[in-house]
């Protein structure tokens, strides 16, 4: 996952991780999701299912009262996913610096 996250910094793509599904739709969905800082957002995935527990990898989100708005009405905004079966593997193989992490904590938001 943190070369995932690594990958997402070299091209300016901004990794998120879903935590809950509010809405889904056929155009989209709209999630409550974590961003790498730690803050929490509301935002809405054009042309896109969020699914919970996922990290989502997307172009620079645009901010529309107060919601993230990733990709718009004609074109899709994410790039790519890491699912969270995937995800909860990442987080049982260890926590802090073991070496498969670098030198994330353990309290790394997008686990």
């Amino acid at each position: 996952m943190d070369g995932t996250v690594e990958r997402a910094r070299l091209h300016d793509l901004t990794p998120l991780r879903v935590l809950e599904v509010v809405t889904s739709k056929r155009k989209g969905s709209e999630a409550l999701v974590v961003h790498e800082d730690g803050q929490t957002a509301q935002a809405w995935f054009w042309w896109y299912q969020a699914k919970v527990g996922e990290l989502v990898v997307c172009q620079e989100p645009a901010v529309r009262d107060g919601t993230l708005h990733i990709g718009d009405e004609n074109r899709r905004g994410v790039v790519d996913r890491v699912p969270r079966d995937i995800m909860d593997t990442y987080r049982r193989a260890g926590s802090g610096t073991d070496g498969m992490h670098g030198d994330r904590p353990a309290s790394d938001p997008l686990q």
